[in-house]
């Protein structure tokens, strides 16, 4: 393979990543809401036993961004859980 051949290889690869990137920039014109359904142990509702809390280096919710400092018995202030109560929580 020549330099020549190799340029206009890479020439073409770069036009068609162009074309991608101009493609991806466009934006999204709809979004749809997926929800997910996190269950707890009764009366023990709190950040460590929720898998939204991220613990590589710090106690941070996933969700809201949060540094969580006492994750043992709290929940984080801008926590977005809807606790349902009763039997319509889907437990028997």
């Amino acid at each position: 393979m020549t330099q020549r051949d190799t340029q206009t290889l890479i020439t073409k690869h770069t036009a068609t990543m162009m074309k991608k990137v101009k493609t991806m920039t466009k934006g999204t014109t709809e979004y749809v809401k997926a929800t997910v359904d996190i269950y707890f142990e009764k009366d023990h509702i709190s950040c460590s036993l929720c898998p939204l809390l991220e613990t590589y280096s710090r106690n941070q919710c996933r969700r809201t961004g949060e540094y969580i400092v006492d994750t043992r018995y709290t929940v984080g202030r801008w926590c977005p859980l809807q606790i349902q109560e009763g039997e319509e929580n889907g437990i028997l």
